[in-house]
């Protein structure tokens, strides 16, 4: 094999075969799904936290990051999770806060549910569950079952009897996934400020516009309570389309070398 080849097309070629994989991007590529234009009316539940304060926990808080210091999607940062700093500008009651809080009912007849907006290739979520400070981070999610559907009517359980509590964390992927816990994170809310949720790895890629969390219990049990999570992102794969271009890419670096080796 000469220079040319070794150098220009074999690469090239890699390229080409590593864009047409079936095994799919690594999860660097994942890309999130910016819901935050459309929280307030793409996002419901089966109850929120009534009274002054359902502005604040009402579902579309969720994933709408709206006053939120930090980047999308990597993470709110400073306060927003914690204490009064967590409360939006003027207002001192931790329960003013962002996020979506069930009413006060029976824990395992609560749901929250997403439109994506498009049909989308789902494969990694990122969860900050409910923190606020003291025993009421015992109110986060504990255990659901993940259920899909097409046109928000018609729904088809994904996953059943999750128990993020149980899920593997060493890397690899269980019947219901696996979970990676960054520093300061973990499935159950801290309190603090510094809590950094979790990322929920599924057992496969799910391709759906409609995802919603039907919950079983929370840290407390599944009896009379609320149920809430402070912040979810929803991480797809790369559409096709993006693959393709990849793919075009390699064979037309293959190409222009073998029309430049003719040439010499």
């Amino acid at each position: 094999m000469n220079a040319l080849w070794r150098n220009r097309v074999v690469p090239a070629l890699v390229v080409c075969a590593l864009s047409l994989a079936s095994a799919g991007p690594l999860r660097a590529d994942l890309i999130p799904i910016d819901l935050r234009s459309l929280a307030d009316t793409n996002v419901t539940a089966s109850s929120a936290y009534s009274g002054a304060n359902y502005y604040y926990t009402r579902p579309g808080r969720v994933s709408d990051w709206y006053l939120m210091p930090g980047a999308f999607p990597s993470g709110p940062t400073g306060n927003a999770l914690d204490g009064p700093s967590y409360s939006p500008p003027g207002t001192t009651s931790y329960v003013a806060a962002y996020r979506w809080m069930s009413a006060n009912q029976t824990i395992d007849n609560q749901w929250i549910a997403w439109n994506l907006g498009t049909v989308c290739a789902v494969k990694e979520i990122q969860v900050w569950n409910e923190n606020e400070p003291g025993a009421s981070t015992s109110r986060g999610v504990k255990t659901l079952n993940l259920w899909t559907s097409s046109d928000g009517t018609n729904w088809f359980k994904k996953l059943s009897d999750v128990n993020w509590s149980t899920l593997p964390t060493d890397g690899t992927i269980g019947p219901n996934g696996g979970i990676t816990i960054p520093a300061n994170g973990g499935v159950r809310g801290t309190g603090l400020a510094s809590y950094t949720g979790f990322r929920w790895v599924l057992p496969e890629t799910i391709t759906t516009r409609w995802i919603k969390f039907d919950v079983n219990s929370s840290f407390e049990g599944s009896g009379n309570g609320f149920v809430g999570l402070t912040e979810v992102t929803f991480f797809q794969v790369p559409e096709p389309a993006t693959m393709a271009f990849l793919a075009i890419g390699g064979l037309a670096m293959a190409a222009g070398a073998i029309r430049r080796r003719r040439v010499a």
